[in-house]
């Protein structure tokens, strides 16, 4: 059989090969001479002729093209693609380019007509009418179409993607032509196929990477494959691959992970596949914070371990989808019934705040009902907790009273308006809240653990509850980029027995300075009518920046100091730092962050860290609050003078009085109220899961 070069670019292989692609001028099914030879390549079923109609329209409407099989004397056999026309009950009707069939000579006669749907082939004989040099042909209908199915997997038409072929040494440059779930056909672009040992039984075919990229550049898939053929015709060349791995994993396992579970109704997962366009709609068999697996029939779906989504949405019934990115992990077998699935887990690669906090609240009232995020609960059965519990205890409260409805509007734009920037946790049965928990952004890259109380509910440790929550919530969160966290800190008095037992406790057992530190700062509150304005000879205060926290990493990059700094953003960039201050601004909060070094001549003895909130953000007005750091080796040239000028010039900044300050060391100042900051790299959130679940069974 001939093949119309400028349509064709069929391999030169053995066996019927693989079928024409759909919508493509590509012809990769040769369908062979004759009737019987097109019977003969596999189990075939003859189906209505209505059926086939209505096939030829839906390839119109879909500006689809067929496949004509032509034949004529000297043993022409020629097939081509055609776009079809609406067809009615007494004929098809196709276009046929007439500068294809120019090249050749003699009459040409119509054979068959075919429609490929990737796995199966449809048929119409129409024995043998004349093909006239011109627009279109009627077929009678008066022939049994009949459906011969061919492969075990359907194969899509990629749509523009680009694709790199690592063999070796050797990196080639191509195109994704088309792919099934089983392997995937790649043209190559220039390539001296004879130069590489190909065919060396030393030659390590399985040691073949392939990066296939989307029109914007991006990697959308890259796995380890084996090579399964080569092909080349007049004008192309390149090579057909499998993926060897069943599992590519993206984050490392952990001891603890988040609960994963089975909804009924189960959410509906939606995507358009990023090699062929098409769109994907299938059930979510599991689903957890961190990812979801779906069931399905391969042919259906062509997931493929290490494929990336960008743009996944989780349906739930009566609410909004939820968006997020993905990555197929893993892929196992399934036998359901009669028919073979798989089971396909998804890793969310990223997922934004808000998203996120709609995911939690789902899950977790799945299995805790009693557990509420912000904002499913009300402010006031909250502020009753506080007052209950002792958490606002006389002395608190006489610092807060007198603004107390700033106190009470900022509280209420945290847990009411549901902001990006901050979450609250509640145990909640009836209309009592039971126990509370917040988390609150305070720095470019930490969240804030604070405002922890609780009480009694019918025998159950509510406080614990709303803790182990709160820790389900960081535990996926901080891997998302849109969260943009790599720390968690808590402040608390180092008298408070829970925290110091559990977050202390943690930092002594984990005994690692960069993963778990905990510092000790003394607390004043500085009278603003103690205005100090004269530093001492040789003093001066200067705005960090990038050269002076460069020069202070590299003299404490070993130490545990290193890990208070970066928890308060000390290395943060001026965009980071405005990004957050907007982020709180859109939700009309005010977060503003301003770092400056305090110098003897040439040599930076400490920071200034100025925190700007509004009121109530923090109940002790924490991130309301001037810190100073002072530098270890500056601790024989720092004077109390020179301090107390620089919180004195910084205090200018703040409208209330008076103003919070935190010194670190503690015996820079001589105050006896303490506080405790705890600061942990999430890289080490696992094991401090592990630690809280070994001591308060979590």
């Amino acid at each position: 059989m001939k093949e119309d070069p400028r349509t064709s670019s069929t391999p030169n292989q053995v066996g019927p090969g693989p079928a024409c692609s759909k919508g493509n001028s590509d012809i990769f099914w040769i369908p062979g001479s004759s009737d019987a030879k097109i019977r003969s390549f596999a189990s075939h079923q003859t189906i209505k002729r209505k059926t086939f109609l209505n096939l030829i329209n839906y390839c119109h409407f879909n500006n689809r093209r067929v496949l004509l099989h032509l034949v004529g004397g000297h043993d022409t056999d020629i097939l081509l693609a055609a776009q079809p026309h609406p067809s009615s009950q007494n004929q098809v009707r196709c276009q046929v380019p007439e500068a294809r069939l120019s090249s050749f000579d003699g009459n040409l006669f119509l054979a068959h007509i075919a429609i490929d749907d990737g796995k199966s082939i449809t048929v119409l004989p129409t024995g043998r009418i004349p093909v006239r040099q011109g627009l279109s042909v009627a077929i009678p209908v008066n022939y049994t179409p009949y459906r011969v199915i061919r492969r075990k997997a359907a194969r899509y038409t990629a749509r523009q993607i680009a694709a790199t072929v690592r063999i070796s040494d050797e990196e080639l440059k191509g195109h994704l032509v088309e792919f099934s779930s089983a392997a995937w056909r790649i043209e190559l672009e220039g390539a001296d196929l004879e130069g590489i040992a190909f065919h060396d039984p030393a030659e390590p075919r399985n040691n073949v990477v392939i990066t296939l990229c989307a029109e914007k550049g991006t990697s959308t898939l890259q796995a380890r494959c084996r090579i399964l053929r080569f092909w080349r015709d007049a004008e192309r060349q390149g090579l057909v691959v499998e993926a060897l791995e069943d599992a590519i994993p993206v984050f490392n396992k952990r001891k603890i992970r988040n609960p994963r579970i089975s909804l009924t109704p189960p959410p509906v997962i939606r995507f358009t596949h990023p090699l062929s366009g098409n769109q994907v709609e299938i059930e979510a068999a599991e689903i957890g914070s961190s990812g979801f697996s779906v069931a399905g029939s391969p042919d259906e779906t062509v997931l493929i371990p290490g494929l990336v989504i960008d743009r996944v949405e989780l349906s739930f019934p009566g609410v909004p989808p939820i968006a997020c990115s993905a990555q197929v992990v893993h892929r196992t077998d399934c036998p359901l019934g009669d028919r073979q699935k798989h089971r396909f887990g998804f890793a969310i690669l990223d997922i934004s705040i808000e998203g996120y906090t709609r995911l939690m609240r789902i899950l977790q009232r799945t299995f805790e009902p009693c557990i509420r995020i912000s904002p499913e609960f009300s402010s006031q059965g909250l502020w009753e907790l506080f007052f209950d519990t002792d958490f606002l205890y006389p002395d608190k409260y006489a610092l807060v009273q007198a603004n107390r409805e700033a106190f009470r509007n900022t509280h209420e734009k945290v847990t009411a308006g549901d902001p990006d920037v901050a979450k609250s946790f509640v145990y909640q049965k009836g209309n009592t809240i039971y126990a509370h928990i917040g988390l609150v952004r305070a720095y470019e890259q930490s969240w804030l653990l604070h405002h922890h109380s609780a009480r009694p509910a019918d025998g159950r440790l509510s406080g614990l509850l709303v803790l182990r929550h709160a820790m389900y919530f960081l535990n996926d969160i901080y891997r998302y980029p849109s969260a943009a966290m790599k720390y968690a800190i808590c402040y608390f008095r180092p008298q408070n027995r829970f925290p110091r037992y559990a977050f202390g406790g943690f930092a002594e057992h984990l005994n690692e300075p960069g993963g778990c530190s905990l510092y000790e700062f003394a607390y004043t509150l500085w009278d603003k009518k103690t205005h100090v304005v004269c530093f001492p000879d040789g003093w001066w205060v200067t705005p960090m920046k990038e050269n002076h926290i460069n020069y202070i990493y590299a003299r404490y990059s070993d130490s545990a100091l290193r890990l208070l700094l970066d928890s308060m953003g000390m290395g943060s960039s001026p965009e980071a730092t405005m990004a957050l201050e907007g982020a709180y601004a859109k939700h009309g909060l005010i977060r503003t962050i301003t770092r400056q070094i305090l110098c003897y001549e040439d040599q930076i003895a400490g920071i200034v860290l100025i925190n700007r909130s509004d009121p109530g953000l923090n109940f002790s007005d924490l991130l309301n609050s001037i810190h100073f750091i002072a530098l270890p080796d500056a601790a024989d040239v720092i004077t109390p003078e020179a301090v107390r000028t620089a919180i004195s010039i910084a205090c200018t900044r703040y409208p209330q009085a008076p103003v919070p300050v935190l010194y670190f060391p503690a015996r820079v100042c001589p105050s006896n109220k303490r506080y405790a900051y705890w600061a942990l790299n999430v890289a080490y959130g696992d094991e401090f899961m592990v630690y809280m679940n070994e001591k308060f069974k979590l």
